[in-house]
């Protein structure tokens, strides 16, 4: 991580993912937090890539396992 990011290379990638799979189930930024229980503002923060976002916990991306019906491993791909 270079100095004065605030997301590691691995969180990036995690949040890009759930905004991919968000887009190819077809739901608009609303859709996508009402189906994980967050304010249209948190999910932007969740899906936000840049220094000002939100840190990703446990607890989200069990969520998002769920929602989009798939696993930890494919939410985190391209991480190894």
């Amino acid at each position: 991580m270079k100095q004065g990011e605030k997301f590691t290379k691995e969180t990036q990638q995690a949040k890009h993912n759930i905004r991919r799979l968000r887009l190819l189930a077809g739901y608009s930024v609303y859709k996508g937090a009402d189906i994980l229980g967050l304010s249209r503002k948190q999910m932007e923060d969740v899906e936000t890539i840049r220094n000002y976002g939100c840190y990703l916990s446990l607890d989200l991306l069990v969520r998002v396992c769920k929602a989009y019906n798939t696993d930890l491993d494919s939410l985190l791909d391209g991480l190894a």
